[in-house]
């Protein structure tokens, strides 16, 4: 078995790059979301609420990962994934 004590979290690569929208209404979470992700190479988009995910997608816009606030004032993550499934968006969400 390998010996991973050593493994730093900021030396993890992906081989193939990755986006994840972060829908998110508290501005310090999205903060520690985007440090996280970018950490392991991976790219983000920030929004701080369902309406602006709603209009990324429909703009054309691509993510391989929604990471999805469950409470937000403007439109909650729960509505925000019915609407967003509602377009054709089949990329996975975590709520």
């Amino acid at each position: 078995m390998a010996d991973n004590s050593n493994l730093d979290i900021a030396s993890v690569q992906l081989k193939n790059k990755l986006t994840v929208l972060v829908v998110e209404y508290m501005q310090m979470i999205r903060f520690c979301h985007k440090t996280a992700l970018s950490a392991i190479g991976v790219d983000s988009i920030e929004v701080d609420n369902g309406e602006e995910a709603l209009d990324l997608y429909r703009s054309g816009a691509k993510f391989d990962l929604i990471i999805m606030d469950m409470d937000m004032p403007r439109m909650e993550g729960i509505r925000t994934t019915v609407l967003l499934r509602g377009i054709g968006v089949c990329d996975k969400i975590l709520e």
